[in-house]
């Protein structure tokens, strides 16, 4: 059976532990928690480039598809490709707006929160 000190000191350690981890939490948040945050919204741009190619479709857009060498040929690959180049920066841009509004709604919670707790 535990001894009334042996509780008072597991009290003690829990209490310093919970408070440690209270008052750290801020810093954390705007830190690391933030550097986290922005590793993973550009590891998601660059997995949203790779599912869109868009450096694969900027790299080719002046070649002809199919193979086909003539003049109606490149004319028709041309704006084919510009089509999809435009709609591919436009689901990217999208993606990107996104990304950028998550990242700010990350580091606007905090405040957001403490306002509603003060108001």
């Amino acid at each position: 059976m535990l001894k009334q000190a042996e509780i008072i000191y597991i009290g003690r350690v829990l209490i310093y532990d919970y408070v440690k981890k209270f008052v750290y939490f801020p810093f954390w948040w705007y830190t690391q928690g933030l550097v986290n945050t922005l590793r993973s919204a550009a590891r998601s741009l660059t997995a949203a480039n790779n599912r869109l190619s868009i450096s694969i479709l900027l790299r080719y857009w002046f070649k002809p598809m199919y193979g086909q060498y003539d003049t109606a040929g490149k004319l028709i690959s041309f704006f084919m490709r510009t089509v999809q180049l435009l709609w591919h920066l436009l689901l990217m841009l999208i993606w990107l707006l996104l990304l950028v509004a998550t990242t700010i709604f990350y580091l606007l919670l905090p405040l957001g929160i403490i306002y509603q707790i003060i108001f």
